[in-house]
């Protein structure tokens, strides 16, 4: 039994194009080391139906515990799940244990979704023929959230007599609206016509805005009742009229495939190549003939010779042996004389199994010997010198996990593997002997998205990373290497059109079959000398006595705004995002007036003019360093189980602002690994696991502003989850827990927090609770509490609740369910807020190194500094001279020129304007510009 998930994105004839995820659940028969090949019983399981509930697999070895696979049914008899490795009791946490593909069907009877090993769902919709009219891979069940990973629908539309006329791959969906059910943008997909006996007629790709490729019009012989294809012609424009090729097929009186003849042009013309097929009385293939370029002679001819059995023994090309075959009498080769490269036989031996044990080769002097599994997994391999040998060894679910090759017994290459439970490979460690670096001694690791397609490496050795970004027919748009970006476009039917390397781009331009015929030069991008507007509007708010905010109106530029430089009375103080148009400016000093302007910068260093001045005050001392303040909140929760989820908020984070996230799960033994977006470091607050769930908060300080809105949460195994996440600011950006609490409760309908005592009079409280069931809260927190929006689904709930105080003590927060639940856990934290008058300047910076990342750029990276209050951000001096503000520990310097040196020092700075000393100094020089043809 097969079972596939994928999206079909067109077809020729019947050579199918499409992206899929394939799972074979064979019956496999079981041996031991002394059953005869092929005569060994099936092993199987069926229930009291005669449905197949579990097959049983050959072992690794005699004596060890076989290979299960399980099937279960619906009443109705239909399949719904299919587990590989079965194993009962070992849970789901080895990624080869207890593999299970789901199948869920609709009150008609037809599979309308099949969900992966790791929760990844794939959805079928149909028509009312019960056609496959739309595939979506990753569907989160409900598929309005369309991107290039997630909610991928291909479409199919069928005429009358449920022929297949129309396929609009997943990206001619999202990119052009092609749907077959409105008959919208159907020349972006791939269509078909088909004569009255329902033989494919035409086949028509994708309109291509570059170059039309060829429409495919077919001709059967339909008259003589034998439907077989006598010619096909292929055209950009006109038919068979006007064709760039044409054939025409012959067939035997027993319809055996006799002559092709294909045409440069129409059929009329020149052939361009003919071949030629006989067969003797038996059927057997006796001769084929090729005759190239219209060649009135035979440019090449094979002839076959067969023993009684039917089975191939010669192949001879004019009168000369090419190859001459031998056969045991099950069917198997024992020799065979490849006469070009020796007249000495190769011999092959085999074990009662079937399996190939060795190979007596002229060429190697011997024999190559191979031992196989019961399984039949090649187990070991040796050569016939006897010093070098190689061994395999395989995980639950059959995937190499081990490859070593050795010589005389010491190791020469070994390779280890892991995996994660959809069979992508989750690691990889290489040791070669004889070799220095990453090469003789590395270990990748990667990541995948839900399709299954590569997304990034990291390289532990020299810590190099590789990402890469797909579009929605899984063609890889972006890739970037070593801090290189490569992009590369793709028209409608798949054919590569222009690839952009460090800013040149090659084009490439292919027939109408999609073959590559010429690119062009890479050219480098024309350099950019336009800076962008002076940023306007900008306005300086005090808040509190050690902080000012700033905001101003966005400037344009031709290419586009990278970043903004922020001064403070004349000097650089700080610079943030080109998205980010405001920031706060911490820790002033009480009682002081400031001034700030504000410049923008495009990505060739070109910058703008200094924006008007804008002035604010601080507050007098003692009135502390402002408010905390709250800004925006999200929340989500997944009901499908996932090894991550997301929050969106709604408004990107601004720099030096605080994002709190409270996260409810529905397994204790599921924890969050690492939460990522918003432009912050994030980092566990307090965590909690009790009655199978858990409840964590984790907290992200001193964001960096022009951070993406999409916060995603990664959990250490598949999981529901619950979560909020809220932006608050004036929370300290270094040390700020002031303290923390939890709890875990059993059945109630009274959930509730936990306490947390505070020692600061004016902190930010966050209490959150995560229950098992759907039970939403009757009644929540009141005031002072603020109330998030609860999120509850079946699995797991979470309510989020705030305040900011205004005296020390204990402080929880409680909730009332509308039913009772089995469990519940609660955490509380309290976070301080900044402090004013700060004089006191950060450590140095350590540990600076500069990295060569294109001809034109260089990579900064140092040890992040340490301040009383909080590092505010690092000042970059290139050559002596300030090159850049950056509010973290690395910088890319780039609009070098190729082949220069230089040198770099850091210094760290606060919120007050006090700077550290400088760094000791790193140099690098770029790369000389490669053009590449």
């Amino acid at each position: 039994m097969t079972y596939t998930t994928g999206v079909l994105v067109g077809f020729r004839g019947n050579r199918e194009q499409f992206t899929a995820n394939t799972v074979d659940v064979d019956d496999i028969e079981v041996w031991d080391t002394g059953s005869p090949n092929r005569h060994a019983p099936s092993i199987t399981a069926f229930d009291a139906a005669n449905q197949v509930i579990a097959s049983i697999a050959a072992p690794a070895h005699a004596g060890e515990a076989p290979t299960v696979t399980t099937s279960a049914y619906d009443n109705a008899g239909r399949l719904t799940s299919v587990t590989v490795n079965a194993i009962a009791g070992a849970g789901t946490g080895a990624a080869d244990v207890n593999l299970t593909t789901t199948t869920t069907y609709d009150a008609l009877g037809d599979r309308i979704n099949e969900t992966d090993p790791t929760a990844v769902v794939t959805h079928y919709t149909y028509d009312r023929g019960a056609h496959v009219v739309g595939s979506t891979l990753n569907w989160d069940g409900v598929g309005l959230n369309v991107t290039a990973t997630t909610n991928v629908t291909s479409l199919v539309g069928y005429n009358d007599r449920g022929e297949t006329t129309v396929i609009c791959a997943a990206a001619q969906v999202q990119a052009d609206g092609c749907n077959p059910a409105t008959g919208a943008a159907l020349v972006d997909g791939w269509r078909y016509t088909y004569d009255a006996a329902g033989h494919v007629a035409t086949d028509t790709p994708p309109a291509n805005a570059g170059t039309a490729l060829v429409t495919t019009t077919n001709a059967y012989d339909t008259a003589n009742g034998g439907g077989r294809l006598v010619s096909s012609c292929d055209a950009t424009s006109g038919g068979c009229a006007t064709p760039a090729r044409h054939t025409d097929l012959g067939y035997d009186e027993l319809g055996r495939p006799t002559s092709s003849i294909t045409y440069l042009g129409s059929g009329t013309g020149t052939p361009k190549l003919r071949t030629v097929t006989t067969y003797d009385g038996a059927g057997e293939r006796t001769a084929l003939d090729y005759y190239e370029n219209g060649s009135a002679t035979t440019t090449d001819a094979l002839t076959f010779g067969f023993d009684s059995l039917g089975r191939e023994t010669t192949i001879v090309r004019a009168g000369s042996p090419v190859t001459t075959t031998v056969f045991n009498p099950d069917g198997a080769p024992a020799t065979r004389i490849d006469h070009a490269i020796s007249s000495t036989a190769l011999a092959f031996a085999y074990d009662l199994r079937g399996n190939l044990v060795s190979t007596t080769s002229p060429l190697l002097g011997g024999a190559v010997t191979e031992t196989w599994r019961l399984d039949g997994l090649l187990e070991s391999r040796s050569w016939p010198t006897g010093t070098n040998a190689g061994t395999f060894t395989y995980d639950g679910a059959k995937r190499p996990t081990h490859l070593a090759e050795t010589t005389s017994g010491a190791n020469l290459a070994v390779f280890d593997r892991t995996y994660d439970r959809n069979g992508t490979v989750g690691s990889e460690t290489q040791t070669i002997t004889g070799l220095t670096g990453d090469v003789a001694a590395g270990s990748q690791t990667f990541t995948y998205d839900p399709l299954r397609r590569i997304t990034g490496a990291t390289l532990a050795g020299s810590g190099a990373t590789k990402s890469y970004t797909y579009d929605a027919n899984s063609n890889r748009i972006t890739a970037t290497e070593g801090g290189v970006l490569a992009a590369t476009t793709y028209d409608r039917t798949g054919v590569q059109r222009s690839l952009t390397v460090d800013g040149y781009t090659a084009t490439f331009v292919a027939d109408a079959y999609g073959n590559l015929t010429s690119s062009s030069v890479p050219t480098p991008l024309a350099a950019d000398t336009t800076a962008p507007t002076t940023p306007t509007g900008l306005g300086a708010t005090a808040n509190g006595a050690g902080r000012i905010d700033l905001a101003w109106t966005a400037a344009t530029d031709a290419v586009g705004v990278t970043s903004y430089a922020i001064y403070r009375g004349g000097v650089q103080v700080m610079t943030v995002a080109g998205s980010v148009t405001a920031w706060s400016d911490r820790s002033l000093n009480p009682s002081t007036t400031y001034s700030y302007t504000v410049k923008a910068v495009d990505a060739a260093g070109n910058q703008s003019g200094a924006s008007s001045a804008a002035n604010a005050t601080t507050a007098a001392a003692g009135s502390g360093g402002g408010a905390i303040t709250y800004i925006q909140d999200a929340g989500n929760q997944i009901t499908t189980a996932a090894t991550s989820m997301t929050v969106t908020l709604p408004a990107t984070p601004v720099a030096g602002d605080a994002l709190i996230a409270t996260v409810g799960i529905n397994f204790s033994t599921v924890s969050v690994t690492s939460i990522t977006g918003g432009g912050g470091t994030w980092a566990p607050v307090v965590t909690k696991a009790g009655t199978g769930t858990a409840t964590e908060t984790w907290a992200a300080l001193n964001v960096a502003g022009g951070g993406s809105t999409t916060i995603t949460i990664t959990f250490s195994g598949s999981a529901k989850g619950a979560a909020s996440v809220a932006e608050f600011s004036g929370i300290a950006q270094a040390s700020a827990v002031d303290a923390t609490g939890s709890v875990t409760g059993g059945s109630t309908t009274a959930v509730s927090s936990g306490n947390a005592t505070t020692t600061n009079a004016t902190d930010l409280v966050v209490a959150a609770v995560g229950w098992r069931t759907g039970a939403a809260p009757t009644t929540s927190p009141g005031s002072p509490w603020t109330n998030l929006a609860d999120q509850v689904n079946s699995s797991i709930s979470n309510a989020t609740a705030w305040q900011i105080t205004s005296a020390t003590g204990t402080y929880s927060a409680a909730w009332t369910l509308g039913a009772s639940t089995p469990g519940y856990d609660g955490t509380i934290a309290a976070f301080k807020r900044v402090a004013g008058g700060d004089t006191t300047p950060p450590s140095v910076p350590t540990g600076l190194a500069v990295t060569v990342a294109t001809s034109k750029q260089l990579n900064l990276s140092w040890t992040a500094s340490t301040d009383n209050v909080g590092v505010q951000g690092y000042r970059v001096y290139r050559d002596g001279a300030l090159a850049a503000t950056v509010g973290t520990n690395a910088f890319a310097d780039t609009g070098l020129a190729g082949g220069s040196a230089h040198t770099y020092t850091v210094a760290a700075l606060d919120g007050a304007g006090n700077a550290s000393a400088q760094s000791t100094t790193a140099a690098g020089t770029t790369t000389a510009p490669v053009r590449t043809t």
